[in-house]
């Protein structure tokens, strides 16, 4: 299971990877929805984390639909980050009601591997976008709520993209909405990868909630081991 938490500074990121994490994504104004890090907090951040870390590429906090002054600034990150190392990002853009393909495939031919944000989730028809961006082999995950307001809400919706069975794409569900109390019957019934624990799983001091995201981490934790003990139990029936 995918469990990714995004966070801002080094700290963070040395204080979270001890609670059981698998990947981190690096933004920088997550309470205005998230923007590009500066290079110096990359660095840090960066010499500090022991797990895979994401940096998001986004140039400000507008919405998803990129206009030709937003798609040349974001070119502009793309390559000031190539040049300096970094090799995982996290992007989403739009073009209409599909993913901004274009722009997609600029970010994987300067070389770097993929996760899409929740731009995703403004497209018009997720199964179509999802299974176009199951083609490309450098992107790695999909961020999700199902098109709703939370992850619960969108169940459904998450469900159906599980259910199309890409394991080259897990879908990886955005924790707002889940609970100590859901988040269990919620792995089962979405059969989701994944959890994203981004602004929702923060205090409202803008403080990571550690005691919550370690409870939801050994919730993940005991949800695959159950799902892997099913997987390799033998069948009661042989042929």
């Amino acid at each position: 299971m995918i469990a990714e938490v995004v966070v801002e500074n080094a700290m963070e990121v040395r204080e979270t990877q001890h609670a059981g994490i698998t990947s981190l994504l690096l933004v920088r104004n997550l309470k205005e929805g998230g923007i590009s890090p500066d290079l110096k907090t990359i660095g840090l951040c960066t010499d500090a984390a022991r797990i895979p870390m994401s940096i998001l590429v986004r140039p400000d906090i507008d919405n998803y639909f990129y206009e030709e002054g937003r798609r040349r600034r974001t070119l502009k990150i793309l390559e000031l980050y190539w040049n300096h190392g970094i090799r995982n990002i996290t992007f989403g853009a739009l073009h209409n009601t599909v993913m901004d393909w274009d722009l997609l495939e600029d970010a994987i031919t300067h070389g770097f591997s993929v996760n899409i944000n929740q731009a995703f989730d403004q497209t018009q028809d997720l199964v179509k976008n999802y299974l176009q961006l199951a083609l490309y082999p450098m992107v790695r995950q999909v961020v999700t709520r199902g098109q709703a307001e939370t992850a619960v809400a969108g169940e459904s919706q998450i469900q159906q993209l599980v259910q199309l069975d890409k394991p080259s794409l897990p879908v990886v569900a955005d924790s707002t909405g889940l609970t100590s109390d859901n988040l269990k019957p919620f792995l089962e019934r979405s059969g989701v990868q994944g959890i994203q624990f981004g602004a929702g799983s923060r205090d409202r001091n803008g403080k990571i909630n550690f005691s919550q995201l370690e409870g939801a981490v050994n919730v993940l934790r005991r949800h695959a081991k159950s799902k892997q003990a099913g997987e390799n139990s033998p069948s009661r029936f042989r042929f």
